[in-house]
């Protein structure tokens, strides 16, 4: 059994010897990580790295997510977790937990991507609705981790390891959506070369080139998606700027006048606005000119 290793030469003992993970490799033969404080096997690392390519599986999950299992972080048991989902044909996610008064994570619960039922919200009659079925199936697969105040170490506390769905073939698990996450380095090489005025399809093109094949794992929609919220959130920040440069012009010119319409989702849909000299002007020749500024993208 693989005990908790501090140094080569001196071996700490943990509250009845934590066990990391089973092992009849000798102790000469045990790698030992400073950064994470975990004794692994040779050539298993726990430092995150980019990859463009999934993981090799790391071990039996009988040998990972045992009954006591012990790890030093959540970060350690997350980035292990989803190394062994990535070559497993399914997600790990973050489902639930607790935390004590003096803000540690007491408690938290690792799950299945599909885990839980789908409550639909209700639906807009006034709005086209997408008819998308949910992928949650209810999956038991789930695992628990309690933190000891004594040691200050996570231990696994509960765990079904068993699915009620088929899972991913591994041929498959690179473009599916748990593996096509975009690195934000990525991400501002887009936001770059879109501002450049390169289109999408090439800007694919180019990440092809520059990172390899591996890159067609994001799928052009998740570049068209990331360029897109990027535009929302930034348009509904401008459209925020504006009405605080309205509602200041209004503070220094009591005469300044506007009036703004929102629609359903609470996005600025109309403005109008006009000044003290606009006002003065009506009432000497009786007349009003109105532009219409609205604009529209291609």
């Amino acid at each position: 059994m693989a005990s908790i290793t501090p140094s080569m030469h001196q071996e700490a003992t943990i509250q009845d010897e934590v066990v990391l993970s089973q092992s009849t490799t000798s102790n000469e033969n045990r790698d030992y990580n400073k950064e994470s404080g975990i004794s692994l096997k040779p050539g298993i690392s726990l430092e995150p790295r980019i990859s463009l390519e999934p993981e090799s599986s790391l071990e039996p999950e009988s040998s990972l997510f045992q009954h006591g299992q012990a790890y030093f972080s959540l970060e350690v048991f997350k980035y292990i977790a989803d190394q062994y989902a990535r070559t497993n044909g399914f997600k790990v996610i973050l489902y639930k937990g607790n935390n004590r008064s003096d803000g540690v994570r007491s408690t938290q619960v690792f799950a299945c991507d599909r885990y839980g039922l789908f409550k639909p919200k209700p639906k807009d009659p006034n709005k086209k609705n997408r008819n998308v079925e949910s992928k949650k199936c209810n999956c038991p697969w789930f695992i628990r981790l309690n933190h000891n105040r004594n040691d200050d170490i996570y231990y696994i506390s509960q765990a079904i390891l068993h699915h009620n769905h088929s899972l991913i073939p591994v041929q498959l698990m690179r473009i599916s959506s748990a593996n096509r996450e975009i690195p934000v380095e990525i991400k501002e090489e887009i936001f770059l070369a879109k501002k450049a005025g390169i289109s999408t399809s090439q800007i694919q093109s180019l990440l092809v080139v520059k990172y390899g094949p591996a890159t067609k794992k994001w799928l052009i929609k998740d570049i068209y998606n990331l360029i897109s919220s990027d535009r929302i959130s930034r348009s509904e920040f401008q459209a925020h700027d504006f009405l605080l440069l309205l509602q200041q012009k209004r503070n220094n010119d009591p005469e300044f006048s506007y009036e703004f319409e929102l629609d359903n989702d609470n996005r600025l849909k109309h403005v109008i606005w006009t000044f003290s000299l606009q006002k003065w002007q009506y009432m000497r020749f009786h007349n009003t000119i109105v532009y219409d500024n609205t604009y529209k993208s291609n």
